[in-house]
Parts: structure tokens; sequence; C-alpha cells
């Protein structure tokens, strides 16, 4: 007799489908000792080999099944399954594309393919072997359930729903197609129907710890926070090692304000899973909230090097950034986020709140200032030569520089402190072909060495760096210190000179911007003492009386001198016309060279000049007469003036 009995075989069969595997595998191994060459109990033996976890002998069996039968489909099926168990991927999906080519509507190799497929990542042909299946057997609910999970990670979440929903109504308790289902609702925010879900998962399931994590998750959503607590506790009490249930948990109680110990909690969930990027993020979210942003930053950073696409993690860590004015770091970390996530809302926000921080909203007015450019163009063609070199403090957009590049100049450079300013310049100067004639420096002028950045020493120097006080960025400074390293001894400075400008201003239709008043009886004058008395004033507030003539009140020659000192002066000033007056006003006044001037006078409203008027309050509006003057105190401290009201003379304040 060359095979077993009938009897022998089917009581192997009914060993190995009764579960006992002890005695299957005694059976089968006596059956092969005298026949070898039996191939049904090879595979009884590889099925039992690999139930048991022997999957080393499995693979020994099934390989030998395999060999006694090579047109055995099921032989080869199970040899894919074992392979598959080894992570013997390469191996398996031959198996199974072999055993399909043996038995074509072998639906079970079909799904198996399906699942070694999306282990590989090959998710589009596991979504084809999966639906293969199904057409081959509608009831295949693995199928379904499969082909679920592979259309939840392509992102196709209503696909994915009406996967696990046709699971469900082949096995209404299948606890995780309950659970799928829950989590394909919750990623487009049908959270009813997700906490819905989850709840009939544990039902079939009541020791289901991701379920119990994914319910927290939606109760917080619902703001239900000590109920997502206990669901966050009942999850990790199953499984204390669940390092997102920790964490999770740390976020509640930071919600709940209790910082320590949702600090814990995230700890946890690092010394859990050290690689927990999302830990990190939730971590750093709690002692940002303690007040602790050095270790905050240190928690983002430690996210962001788990992953360096993690957009949350670039985001939170901009606004530590932000919050300790770091401005050039908040704003790269912040784009970072955008790039990979682009509608991250508070990203959006926080980078346009720190470039109106960092780039103030006067930048555009300046580029669009005809008067202002024509006057920097105009003195630039008068004094450009085609041997000129031009140094310029303070590129902004570039404009200054690429006039004198236009005009002929041979070397032009140009320095810009502000990264972000510096990094734009550089682009609009190649934009317009300049960028082989223009050098950018992203430095300060007081950093800008000679010989090194600066090739030689510049003949011309020209510079906007003035506010509207015209001191405010430290331009005397600049000049002074570039007169010294940077510039030839006969150089030619644009502007020449640059005064301060005063005169007395009321006019009604600005009081109300001004002064708080009354209001029906209501007395409001007190807030006024709490008001800064130096505030700007736009062209747009055009209805101003001025009541005296301009008066220059400080008058700084920048090309002629080396040093500017600071200043205290007394100004009298010849009231023209009567009127309520508020304060003094102040603009600026640029000689470009003698010949060309730019003034930003208060009664020109032609167009918005970027360089607004500055208002120095009285401390309230004071009633002035024709003939009398205004005595003004009137200092600067070299980055800003100073003017109050001394008295007036010829009548009472």
């Amino acid at each position: 007799m060359n095979n077993p009995t009938e009897n022998e075989i089917d009581d192997l069969f009914d060993r190995y489908q009764k579960g006992q595997y002890d005695e299957a595998e005694k059976l089968a191994k006596s059956i092969i000792q005298k026949y070898p060459n039996h191939a049904f109990s090879w595979k009884v033996l590889g099925a039992v080999f690999k139930n048991t976890g022997k999957l080393q002998d499995s693979l020994v069996a099934n390989r030998k099944a395999v060999e006694l039968v090579p047109t055995d489909a099921a032989a080869h099926n199970n040899l894919g399954i074992t392979l598959q168990e080894l992570l013997m991927l390469d191996e398996a999906e031959k198996c199974y594309r072999r055993a399909i080519d043996l038995s074509p509507e072998f639906s079970e190799a079909h799904n198996n393919l399906g699942v070694t497929l999306q282990e590989r990542g090959n998710l589009a042909d596991a979504e084809q072997s999966y639906k293969n299946t199904i057409s081959i057997n509608a009831d295949f609910i693995q199928a379904h359930y499969n082909l679920g999970i592979t259309l939840q990670e392509l992102g196709r979440f209503e696909e994915a729903t009406e996967s696990y929903k046709k699971a469900i109504a082949i096995h209404p308790n299948h606890p995780d197609a309950h659970y799928n289902l829950g989590n394909t609702y919750k990623e487009f925010n049908r959270l009813e129907e997700a906490e819905l879900s989850y709840r009939k998962a544990l039902e079939l399931n009541p020791n289901f710890a991701n379920a119990f994590n994914n319910l927290g998750i939606v109760l917080q959503e619902f703001g239900k926070l000590e109920e997502s607590e206990a669901c966050y506790r009942k999850a990790i009490s199953m499984n204390s090692e669940f390092s997102e249930a920790h964490s999770n948990l740390g976020n509640i109680l930071k919600e709940l304000l209790r910082l320590d110990e949702a600090e814990i909690s995230h700890q946890k969930a690092i010394e859990i899973n050290p690689v927990n990027a999302e830990a990190y993020l939730n971590l750093g979210a709690t002692l940002k909230e303690q007040g602790r942003l050095n270790d905050a930053e240190k928690s983002y950073k430690k996210a962001i090097a788990i992953n360096p696409k993690y957009a949350d993690a670039h985001s939170n860590l901009g606004a530590i950034f932000s919050e300790k004015n770091e401005l050039i770091d908040a704003i790269k970390h912040l784009r970072t986020a955008l790039e990979h996530s682009p509608k991250l809302v508070n990203a959006q926000i926080n980078l346009a709140e720190n470039f109106r921080k960092l780039i103030p909203g006067w930048h555009v007015p300046m580029m669009n200032e005809k008067k202002r450019n024509d006057a920097y163009f105009l003195a630039l063609e008068a004094l450009v030569k085609p041997d000129s070199s031009v140094f310029e403090i303070g590129s902004g957009s570039g404009l200054l520089s690429m006039m004198a590049a236009k005009l002929g100049a041979k070397e032009v450079s140009t320095c810009e402190s502000n990264l972000i300013i510096a990094e734009t310049a550089k682009k609009i100067i190649a934009d317009n072909g300049y960028d082989k004639v223009i050098n950018l420096i992203p430095k300060k002028s007081t950093h800008v060495n000679l010989g090194q950045d600066l090739a030689k020493k510049a003949e011309i120097l020209v510079t906007e760096i003035f506010s509207n006080e015209l001191l405010g960025e430290y331009v005397l400074p600049s000049i002074e210190d570039a007169k010294r390293r940077l510039l030839s001894p006969d150089v030619q400075i644009i502007p020449a000179t640059g005064s301060i400008m005063v005169s007395l201003f009321g006019g009604k239709d600005i009081q109300n911007i001004l002064f708080a008043q009354e209001y029906r009886g209501i007395r409001l004058d007190k807030f006024n003492a709490i008001v800064s008395k130096k505030i700007s004033l736009f062209n747009k507030f055009s209805a101003l009386e001025l009541f005296s003539d301009g008066v220059e009140a400080f008058r700084f020659e920048l090309a002629s001198k080396s040093y500017f000192p600071s200043e205290k002066k007394t100004i009298k000033m010849p009231i023209k016309s009567p009127g309520l007056c508020y304060g003094i006003i102040q603009w600026i006044r640029l000689e470009m060279t003698k010949e060309i001037v730019y003034e930003n006078h208060p009664s020109d409203n032609s167009e918005i000049s970027h360089w607004q008027h500055m208002a120095y309050l009285f401390a309230e509006p004071i009633q002035i007469k024709k003939g009398d003057s205004a005595i003004i105190s009137a200092s600067h401290n070299r980055t800003s003036p100073w003017f109050s009201l001394d008295s007036i003379q010829g009548s009472e304040i």
C-alpha cells in the first residue's frame, strides 16, 4: 500500500479541524514516516505548524507539499501564507499568483494576494485583488473589510465606509469592521456616527483598547472631557504600553488645566515610544501652557527630528519663536508648516502676524510713492557716472540699487539686515536682470567688511533708512560708521541733508481720533491721561489745520559732517492763525542734492507717503491766537526726537 487508509486521512483532518494540533501533528508525522510522499499529510502538517507558531517548520512542510504536487493551488496558497508570516513578501506574492494561475476562481488566494500587496505598499493592485475576490465570492467578508482598509489608506474614506458597511451586513458582529467604520466617519467629521460605531465595536469587544482610545478622541471633540478622560484611562488599563492613549490622556488633562499630570502622561507616552512625534508635539503644547517656552521649543524640535514634514510641529515651533520675538526662525518654520499643510489655519494666521512685525506695512507705499522715487532717481542720475561705485544702506526691495545699476554704475553694493527682505530683494534684483551688477550683502551696514563684503570704498552712498521722524532706523550711527570704514573721503551722499520740520496743528475732523471727549454729558476726558502723546497721522486724515509756518527743528548735514551729537533747543514758533490747537505736527525734508528736494509736507495730499507725519499732542487742546508765539522744547537722542510745549507768549494757556 502506497497511501494511508481513508480512515487515517479522515482522522488526521478531523483532529486538525477540531484544533487538536498536538494529536494532528503526531498523526501527520506518523503517516509521513510511513508514506514520505503523501502530499496531503505534508499540507496538514504545514498548517498545524503555522497555527502553533512553528513558522520555519511550517515553511519546510509547505514547500514539500508544493514539491510533491506542483499543480495543487491550495498548497501554493498555504506556502504563501507562511512566507507572508515570515515577511518574505516577494516569494509570498509569487505563491499566491501561482495559486491563482492554477485556479483563477480561488477567492482566498486573491484575498491573500491583496494582503501581501497592501503590506508592500502597492495599494492600487491590492484594491484590485480584493475586488477580484468579491467578484468571485460576494460574501467574502474579509475581502470587504480589507478593501475598506486599503481605500482608507488611499484617503477614499466614503468608499471605505461602503466597504465596511458591506462587511457588517454580512457579519454584523464584526468589531473591527465597526471600529474602522468609525475611523472613516471620524476622518470626514461625521462624529456622531463615529461615536456610534466605536460604541458598537466596544459592545462586541469590551476589551477593545483602540476603540476606547478613538471614542475618547470623539468625546473630546464634543467637549465631554471627563468622559473622554475615562475612555483613555480604560484604553490604558487594557494596554499599559499604549503610547497614543497616554498622550491623548495628557491632552485632556491639559484642557482640564491639570498641567503637571498632563506632562507626566506625555512623558509616559514618549517613554513607551521614543519615536512618537505626536507625543512630543503634545508635550510641547503642555510645556508652553506652563510658560516653559525653551522646554516647549526642545520638544517641538524632537517631533520634527522624528518627522521632518510634521506641519503641526513646525507651526507650533514657529509660534514659540514668535513669542520669543525670533521672527526669522518663526517665519521659516511657519512657511515649512504651510508647505506640508497649506490650509493649516494657525500657521496662516501666525505667518501673517510675523510678516506684519518683521516687515511693516510702509514698505509697499514706499515702493509705490512716485514723488519719493523720482527724487532719488533724479539725484542718482545727476551723480552716477559709468565708473561709479555705489553703496546702499538698507536694500528694501532693492529699488535704489537697481536705479543706480540702470543709470550705468559700474559697481553697486547694497546691504540688508532683515534676512527675509534680503532674500526677497535678491530675487527681485535677479528678476530684473541686475544680479551680475548688484552685490547684495545680508548684513547690517555696521557689520559689512571692506575687502570681504565690499570690494572697495564707495564713491556714492544712498540710503532711505529714515523713519517718520527721520532718525528711527539708526540712520545717523550707520552713516557715521560708513564714513569711517566704507566710503571714500570725497563720497557723495543721497540725501545730502535731512531735516525735521514742525508746525502747530489742529483740525476739527481729526479731533475724535486724538482725544476722548464726552457723550451725552458723560465725561471721558480722563482717558486722555493714559493715551500716548506721540502718534502717527496719515494723509487720509487730511482735514488738519496748520497754525504756523513750518520750522526746521533739526538739520543734519549728512554729506559734510562725520558725527551727529544729540541736541536740545528751544524753538519760537509764531502763530499765524487762531484755532483749537492739538499739538505739534512733524514731517521730514530731504535735500537729495542742492537742486532736488523731497518733503512730505502735511498740506501735500497728492498721494500717500510711506513717511507719515508724527503728532506730539498737548495734554489737552488749547485755544491759540494769531500774533502769539508758541515756545517749543525740542530735543533728539540721535534715534528719536521729542517736542513739547513750554508756553504761549502773549496769552494765557
